[in-house]
Parts: C-alpha cells; sequence; structure tokens
C-alpha cells in the first residue's frame, strides 16, 4: 500500500509569496527613489529630431540649448561640444549645470536679437568653460538671474553684450557667483558688464573690463545689494556720469584687486560711493581718470558716508572727492583720508619694485581684510612674503605681493662704504655704499648670469646660494660669477663674501646724491684725489703696521661733516671732523677703511620770517639778541650771519592777529627750543647751519563769516532765479536784484542749490575767498557745498545761459513730505539719484537735441502722483504716468525743466479748489490754484 504524504497548502504558497513580495519591494524602491541626474549633450552638427531627441546618447547629440533644456530634469548636466550655438530667450527653469569645452571653443551667440539666458526663481544654475555674446536684453544681455534664484559663472566669457541695465548679467534678489571668468566690451545704461539689484554678489580672480555705461561700466551695486570683489581685475572701463569701474550704492568689500585706467565723466573715475558701505584693503589704484575723484568719489552731499580704505596704493591726479578714512595707504596727493605719500618704484602695471615703499607697509600678523585672510595677492602669488629683506615678512600695500625671487647679498668683512658693482642678467647695480647690502628681483625662471666686478683692494673669499632644490646653480669663485638656475617656486639667495686686503687702508667719500665734488687729500698714504660719484674710494695695500694720517681738502663751498673708520680691532685710529683728518692706527694683518662724509660749507644763518593769513601790511615788531627790527607782510623776512651760538628772538605781538604757528627748519641737531605761548624762539646756530624761523599769524576772529550769491546771466529780461538750501529759499534777478549777501554767519558747512527756471542752464559754478579749499561746486547739480571758517567771505558765481544750438534738460525731484529718502531714475541720460530737500535736481547741458526718455524707479510705497514738463515750446514731450517715465522732446534752444512728484505712504493731495464762477468766466484758472497742500490720511 503506498502511502501518500499532504504538505500543508500555506507552505506551498511560501516560495511564491516570498517572491512577490520582493518584486513589491523593488517596485516601491523604485517608485520611490529620486531619478537619477542625466547628462545630456549637445553639439552645432546634431539634431533636435523635431523635440524627440533626449539628448542622452553623445553619439547623436541635439542641436539646440533650448532641445536640451526642454529634456532636462533637475540636476542634469549639459556638455556642449566646441562650437557657435546661435541661442536668445532660453529660461534655465530648475538646477542644471552647462560645461563648454573652454571660452574659446564654445560659444552661445546671441546675435543681437535678444537676452540669451534666464535663471527661473528657485534655480540654481552652474554655467562654466563657454563665452556668450552678442546679446541684446532689458535686463541682462547676456543672462538675467530672477530673484531666489542662483547663478554661478566659472571660466566664463561675456562679451559683446548689451542691455538697458546689467550688459551681461542682471541679478535681482539672486546669488551671483563669478569665478575666473572674463567680462569685456559689454554696454548698458547701468552696469555695463553688472547689475545687481538687491541680493548677493561674490566675484574672484576675475575681470571687468573695455565696458560702457552711463553709470557703474564695470559693476552697479544698487540698495540694499551687497558685493564681495577678491582678486578682481577692473580696467578700461568708461562711464559717462559717475563709476567708471564701480558704482556703489549698496554693500561693498573689495581686496587685493587692481582697477586701472577707468574713467567717469563727473565723478568716481574707478569707485563712486553713493552713500554705500564701502571697505577696501589691499588695492591698487592706477591712471584712473574723472573731473573729481578719479580713484574715489561720494555723492558730495550732507552725511556722505566715507569710505573705507586700507594698505591700498592710489596714483595719478585728482584721487579722492569725498570723506575716506583708514590708514596704511599710499597716495599721490592729500585729500585721501592722510597726507600725500606717494608710492614709489611702481612698474607701469602697478607691481612694485624692489626698493619700493609699498614692500612689507603692511602690519604684522597677516594681510588682515574685509574679506578674510587670503594666501595670495592678485596674481596668486604668496603673501606676505620679507620683500625687503629684514627677516619679518609682511604684506605689501596694494593688489600685488613684491615676490623676491632672487636675491643677491653682499656680505664685506668691514662694511666701509665701498660700493661694490655688478653685472649679468639683471643689469648693472651697486652694493655696500649707504649701507644697501641686498638686491632683490622677481626673476622668471631660468639661467640667471651674476658676477661681481673686480674692486681694487679687495678679495672675493666666498660665494653660495641658498634654495636652489635640485643645486643646478653654478659657482665660479676665480671669475666671481654665478649661473643660478632658477626653477618655478624657488626662492634663492646668493651671497657675496668679501673682505680687504690684508695690511690695507680704504679711504671713501660721500656727499648728498648728485653731487660731485672733487677732494683733495694728502698724508701717509700719499696724495689723491676722489670724487663721490665718479670715483668714490681709494685701497692701499702691503702696508707696514704704522700710524697713518689722513686729512682730507674739500673745494670751496664745501666741508667735512663727519669722518667714520672701521676695522680697527684695538680701537686706535681717531679722527677728527672739525680738522678734516684721521689717525690710522694700523696693526699686522688688519684692514681698515675710513669714510668722509660731505656737506655744503654755507656760512652760519639765521632767517626770521613773518607770514599773515590774510595777507597784509600790518608791521611786527621783533626784539631779542638780534637787536629790534620790524616786519610788513608785504616783505616778511629778513637775514642775519651771526656766529655760531644761541640767539632769542621775540615777537610784540600785534593786538588785531594772533600767532597760528612758530616753527624752525635747518637746525640739523635740533638744539632750538620754540615757545609759542611766549611768542619767543631760542635758536642754536651751529658752523655751517643755515636756519630759518617762521612767526605765521592769523586775524583775531570775529567768529563768524560772509557768504554772497551772486547770479550772472546774458539778456537776463527780469528771469528770477530760485535758490534754495542751507540759507533758506530766496531769488535773485539780474540785472537789477544779481547778488545777495548773508551775515554775519558762524562757521560750518552750507549746501546751496540753484533751481532753474525753465529755459535756462547753468554755464558755469565757481565760489572764492575760502582759504582752505574745503568748498566743493557741483556744476551737474546747480550745487555749491559751502565750507565757511572764521573771518571768511566767500563768494559764489553762478553764471546762467539760454542754449542755442543745443538744449538742456533739468529733472526737479519733488517729495512729500521732503524727508531726504533716495530715488533713483535712469534712461537716456544715465543713472542718478536724488532726494528732497538735499539734493532735489539734476541737469544735464549741451545735449543735443531729439528724444529722452527718463524714468524713476520705484521706491518703497511711496506712489507717483505726477510729472510736469516745462520749456517745451512745441509741447513735443509725452508723458507716461503709468509707466513712471516722460519721452522729452529737446529742440534746439530749449532748456526743458521736468517735475516728478512724489507721495509718501499716508500723504493725499488736496483738491484743487474750483475758482468763484464769475459773469465771464475764464479758462484761466486763478493764480495759486496750481498749488497742492500734502494732508496725512486719517484713518
Amino acid at each position: 500500500m503506498t502511502t501518500r504524504h499532504h504538505r500543508p497548502r500555506a507552505a506551498r504558497l511560501l516560495p511564491g509569496l516570498a517572491l512577490f513580495l520582493i518584486a513589491c519591494a523593488a517596485l516601491a524602491a523604485g517608485l520611490s527613489a529620486e531619478p537619477a541626474a542625466a547628462a545630456r549633450y549637445l553639439a552645432p552638427g546634431g539634431n533636435d529630431a523635431n523635440g524627440g531627441n533626449l539628448c542622452l546618447d553623445p553619439a547623436a547629440p541635439c542641436a539646440t540649448l533650448r532641445q536640451a533644456v526642454a529634456q532636462s530634469a533637475p540636476g542634469d548636466a549639459l556638455h556642449l561640444a566646441p562650437g557657435v550655438y546661435p541661442t536668445t530667450g532660453v529660461t534655465l527653469p530648475h538646477a542644471l549645470t552647462l560645461t563648454g569645452d573652454g571660452a574659446a571653443a564654445t560659444i552661445l551667440d546671441g546675435q543681437a536679437r535678444g537676452g540669451v539666458l534666464t535663471v527661473a526663481p528657485g534655480a540654481a544654475v552652474v554655467i562654466e568653460g563657454l563665452t556668450i555674446r552678442r546679446a541684446a536684453g532689458q535686463y541682462g544681455g547676456a543672462v538675467r538671474v530672477a530673484p531666489g534664484g542662483e547663478l554661478t559663472l566659472r571660466r566664463v566669457t561675456l562679451t559683446d553684450n548689451e542691455a538697458a541695465q546689467g550688459g551681461a548679467v542682471y541679478a535681482a534678489g539672486a546669488r551671483l557667483t563669478i569665478e575666473d571668468s572674463t567680462l569685456s566690451g559689454n554696454r548698458a545704461a547701468l552696469g555695463g558688464a553688472v547689475y545687481l539689484d538687491a541680493g548677493m554678489l561674490s566675484l574672484a580672480r576675475s575681470a571687468l573690463t573695455g565696458n560702457h555705461a552711463a553709470a557703474g561700466a564695470g559693476l552697479y551695486v544698487a540698495h540694499p545689494a551687497a558685493a564681495a570683489l577678491q582678486r578682481a581685475t577692473l580696467a578700461g572701463n568708461v562711464a559717462a556720469t559717475a563709476g567708471g569701474a564701480i558704482y556703489a550704492a549698496g554693500t561693498l568689500t573689495l581686496a587685493h584687486s587692481l582697477l586701472a585706467g577707468n574713467e567717469a565723466g563727473s565723478r568716481g573715475g574707478a569707485l563712486f560711493n553713493d552713500h554705500a558701505a564701502i571697505q577696501i584693503d589691499y588695492a591698487t589704484f592706477l591712471d584712473n581718470l574723472a573731473p573729481a575723484g578719479s580713484a574715489l568719489a561720494g555723492a558730495a552731499t550732507t552725511g556722505d558716508p566715507a569710505t573705507a580704505l586700507r594698505y591700498s596704493i592710489l596714483a595719478g591726479r585728482a584721487l579722492c572727492a569725498g570723506p575716506v578714512q583708514g590708514g596704511g595707504n599710499l597716495a599721490g596727493e592729500p585729500g585721501c583720508g592722510q597726507p600725500a605719500r606717494p608710492a614709489t618704484a611702481l612698474s607701469p602695471d602697478g607691481r612694485p619694485a624692489f626698493g619700493s615703499n609699498a614692500i612689507d607697509a603692511g602690519p604684522a600678523g597677516g594681510c588682515p581684510s574685509s574679506g578674510g585672510v587670503p594666501a595670495t595677492d592678485l596674481r596668486g602669488e604668496p603673501r606676505p612674503a620679507d620683500g625687503d629683506g629684514d627677516g619679518d615678512a609682511r604684506c605689501d600695500a596694494g593688489a600685488f605681493e613684491f615676490q623676491p625671487r632672487l636675491t643677491v647679498r653682499h656680505d664685506p668683512a668691514v662694511a666701509d662704504g665701498t660700493p661694490f658693482d655688478f653685472g649679468g642678467d639683471l643689469g648693472p647695480f651697486s652694493l655696500g655704499a649707504d649701507g644697501h647690502m641686498i638686491y632683490s628681483v622677481e626673476a622668471a625662471p631660468g639661467a640667471i648670469h651674476l658676477q661681481q666686478f673686480l674692486e681694487k683692494g679687495w678679495k672675493l673669499n666666498g660665494l653660495g646660494c641658498g634654495g636652489d632644490s635640485d643645486g643646478g646653480s653654478l659657482v665660479d669663485l676665480a671669475a666671481r660669477a654665478v649661473t643660478v638656475d632658477l626653477d618655478p617656486g624657488e626662492t634663492i639667495t646668493c651671497v657675496f663674501q668679501s673682505r680687504p686686503n690684508r695690511d690695507t687702508i680704504g679711504i671713501s667719500i660721500r656727499a648728498p646724491q648728485g653731487a660731485d665734488p672733487v677732494v683733495a687729500f694728502s698724508g701717509g698714504l700719499g696724495a689723491f684725489e676722489l670724487r663721490p660719484a665718479t670715483k668714490p674710494d681709494m685701497h692701499s695695500g702691503r702696508l707696514a703696521p704704522a700710524l697713518y694720517a689722513v686729512a682730507a681738502t674739500p673745494p670751496d663751498g664745501w666741508r667735512v661733516a663727519a669722518v667714520a673708520c672701521a676695522g680697527d680691532k684695538d680701537g686706535g685710529t681717531t679722527t677728527d671732523p672739525a680738522a678734516a683728518t684721521a689717525l690710522i692706527d694700523l696693526d699686522a694683518k688688519e684692514a681698515i677703511g675710513c669714510v668722509f662724509e660731505l656737506l655744503p660749507a654755507a656760512l652760519p644763518a639765521l632767517i626770521i620770517r613773518h607770514e599773515t593769513t590774510p595777507g597784509g601790511d600790518t608791521p611786527f615788531i621783533y626784539t631779542g639778541d638780534l637787536g629790534l627790527f620790524a616786519l610788513p607782510a608785504a616783505a616778511g623776512s629778513r637775514a642775519f650771519t651771526p656766529p655760531p651760538g644761541t640767539y632769542r628772538v621775540h615777537e610784540l605781538l600785534h593786538p588785531q592777529w594772533q600767532l597760528s604757528r612758530l616753527s624752525c627748519a635747518g637746525d640739523l641737531d635740533g638744539g632750538s627750543v620754540l615757545s609759542p605761548e611766549d611768542h619767543a624762539a631760542i635758536i642754536d646756530l651751529d658752523a655751517g647751519e643755515t636756519i630759518a624761523c617762521t612767526f605765521s599769524h592769523a586775524r583775531a576772529t570775529s567768529g563768524a563769516g560772509a557768504i554772497t550769491i551772486v547770479q550772472q546771466a546774458e539778456s537776463a529780461g527780469g528771469a528770477a532765479f530760485p535758490f534754495t538750501g542751507a540759507l533758506g529759499d530766496f531769488t535773485l534777478t539780474p540785472p537789477t536784484a544779481a547778488s545777495r549777501t548773508f551775515a554775519p554767519l558762524p562757521p560750518g558747512g552750507y549746501r546751496v542749490q540753484q533751481l532753474l527756471p525753465a529755459g535756462w542752464v547753468l554755464d558755469a559754478l565757481t565760489c572764492d575767498g575760502d582759504s582752505d579749499g574745503g568748498t566743493t561746486v557741483l556744476p551737474d547739480e546747480a550745487t555749491a557745498l559751502i565750507d565757511l571758517d572764521e573771518d571768511e567771505a566767500i563768494t559764489c558765481t553762478f553764471v546762467g545761459s539760454r542754449p542755442d544750438s543745443t538744449g538742456a534738460v533739468t529733472i526737479l525731484h519733488d517729495a512729500g513730505p521732503a524727508d531726504d529718502t533716495l530715488f533713483r531714475y535712469n534712461g537716456a541720460l544715465g543713472g542718478f539719484s536724488l532726494r528732497a530737500p538735499s539734493r532735489p535736481s539734476r541737469s544735464f547741458v549741451d545735449l543735443t537735441p531729439g528724444r529722452y526718455v527718463v524714468g524713476v524707479r520705484p521706491e518703497g510705497d511711496w506712489s507717483l502722483y505726477g510729472v510736469t514738463c516745462d520749456g517745451d515750446t512745441d509741447s513735443g514731450s509725452v508723458v507716461d504716468l503709468p509707466g513712471r517715465a516722460v519721452a522729452i522732446d529737446l529742440d534746439a534752444g530749449e532748456a526743458i525743466v521736468c517735475r516728478f512728484t512724489h507721495l509718501a505712504p499716508g500723504v493725499t493731495p488736496m483738491p484743487t479748489p474750483t475758482p468763484t464762477p464769475t459773469a465771464t468766466p475764464s479758462p484761466t484758472p486763478p493764480p495759486g490754484s496750481a498749488a497742492r497742500v500734502y494732508l496725512p490720511v486719517i484713518q
């Protein structure tokens, strides 16, 4: 009988159930996982297949960026093969990376038909290794970044693009990063290369060059945007008005950067500060141009914030026009926050050469800057470096860090001032004179030949080079030469060790630079002649131990000021500078060197000089050891030639004057004592000294000043010229009432602005009588910022005319209430800012007849109530109130004034009252009916 064994049904189902569960789990995992980022490919010879190509096969790429973007998913990488891609109006909707084959190979060409790319809100896009050119957009010619978007540009070139704002890039409320890129030859009304409208910009190792705009040709930072630039080059940018390289109204930090050859038509050839917060560290401003502030300029209004500037170089003319604060800067003229101290030994590109005062000019402990402490300079060279060879490495001032790649050090056994001449591939140079023992250069890698020329009485007894990692340098001691093998990254120091021949005496002579008198010597070494410049030393060898007397006989007009000897081991040598002699104690195997120092042998002289401010002819009486004498201001000095000694000079002060300064120059040992409180000087006159003491005076102050405003106008015909500002509102009507004087006035700053009547332009604005030059005139704003000091009488003259062949436009900003809120205007006249009451107008003169569109941007909750234009004789100007703009029709000879009226939140205009009807109604409203009164809205 066969027995059957039955398995339970559940047991038979277990294997199938397990397979089913595994399949479900795999399906669930597949449904829940994010799709993997894909690589998509483009090539100019590709095929979009009528929108069917997914661009996933590198062997069958798409032809257009639009197709690849349409097929993309967030996180995809788009690879663009070399070639030119005609592209316009492509929106990047999500996170993408666009990678080309290099900026010289892969090109997106807008063909001047529109903008090329737009980064959508929330999208994070990276673009690298390509060029975008010939784009033409309204906001951002090449790329527009929408609010909330993020864009990173790496190794990208943006060139020949154009827009109203942001010729290359416009970013509004976005995050923009630019690295290792070039933005050149772009154009815009505002922000020739980049316009940052809110949001943040980080720019590093990039160049903005040759861009053009009305304002901010390189970069325009609007309020409240923030930009941080590190190791940036801004060169050759041109702005028609302000900010040749940068126009900043937000926040800006700039470090380790070069601003060179930029230009602005009015203010700020390199940088214009429009009430921004700016910090600049280790920057070089080189040969920028502007009528005011070729390097830095502010808005020249009351309350301008100071530009913070540290450890920077400013070279050029009219460098700063606005408040600057900070230290450690090298500027060629005063006015940049500290006294003039020009940078020396700069190469044409701004790099400091050996011996420059910019080298190691920074503080100890690194290179502090608002952008952190980078380890490299503009070129990527390490900083700090010990450029002056003193063993203390400090950062250099400016954007460049001097790299002492090759240093030649002279190490004589006796430092007696003997000059040693060198030659070779570095050119001729000398070491040893005036204590200069090292010479460093930023040499290029390669073989560099150096040779020390033979110096009579000396022997080269050592020559070696340190820092040559591969030992490739070749030393030839007999030839006093070395061929240095300098490899990339190496820093090599070669030391030449010399000693005088034993049993020798060397005589050297020094004089002020440029002087070369013949000095005769006599005594135990025989007779010989030396000249400080052409034959500065002599050596006698193989001398027997003995005392050797050496006497110098300088020519007429010269004297021996000092004699110093070195190398005498037992100190037996003595010197007598007054007798111009040295008694040299030479022992066996000694080598002694003596230096004779020459100075002009002027007769002792004492000059008392008298100065007054302002000038006058008031006589001042002096008494004391020089006798009684008088000095009028018209002939304010007298010379005395007394013998050496101490002389007291006392001034009998005039009751109408006060002593403002007492100084004496020419006292070599500083023995004179000055007592300004006693109006006296005790002068220590030594042989050969010429001391000049100056008593400077200022008129006893009344504590007040005066300001006169003058209006000049040809054929005024009774035209009224209104003025406003710190002196109140007043009107001048030439020729009958052409001036007005305000006095007495307390010292301080006074802002006076002319409100040009329709049909008139301001030709010139000058102010005279400011003794310290603190007054600033702004002709384009018809404004004078008057710096009135005690007892000054300043006259400011406004010269007006009616245009003939050209025209003029004045934009007048009217705000209710006038609380100095900043409003930004732009358009055909460029970008500018106005605020009431401190800066309510801006004038543009010598304009070619034509159509000029001017608009104003919204500001907070303010509303634009109205726009009116006066002076348009044919009424051709058109107001677009919804568009917040006016198209001004300017004809030859016209001077048009357009008023933009704004109302603050909660302010409403009172309706114009209706005139009382009369028997004969008139179409003209009664006088005064056009006046507006602003009343608060009561909720």
